[in-house]
């Protein structure tokens, strides 16, 4: 039974997700259609690739933790929200050149906080 409730936790948080993000997946493709368009535009295409991509195979990627930590974990959908992006900052603090932005502090978490 909890494999059944993973799936239907994870379409309804990949719906949430979509319906939450889904002016920034307007303006990326606006974004795209305009750059196509326009010539003196094209060199950006490349820039702007990698954010489609992260969009498209990111957004299944965070719905999936956040249906785990529901299923497996009995959390609540903030408290699955929180600790999914706690799991993004650090995957994104492992990136070269970028990583650092990301780099958890001490002291970092909220009163939310389950750990001691």
């Amino acid at each position: 039974m909890k494999g059944i409730e993973y799936w239907i936790l994870w379409l309804g948080a990949l719906l949430l997700l979509a319906i939450i993000t889904a002016p920034l997946a307007f303006l990326l493709f606006w974004a795209t259609k305009f750059i196509s368009t326009h010539e003196q535009w094209s060199g950006f295409l490349w820039l702007l690739l990698p954010v489609v991509w992260g969009y498209i195979f990111g957004l299944p990627w965070l719905a999936r933790l956040i249906a785990r930590q529901m299923a497996f974990e009995d959390r609540t959908l903030k408290e699955a929200a929180m600790f999914t992006l706690y799991d993004l900052r650090l995957q994104l603090s492992f990136l070269p050149l970028i990583g650092y932005w990301f780099e958890p502090t001490n002291g970092n978490r909220g009163k939310d906080s389950n750990e001691a």
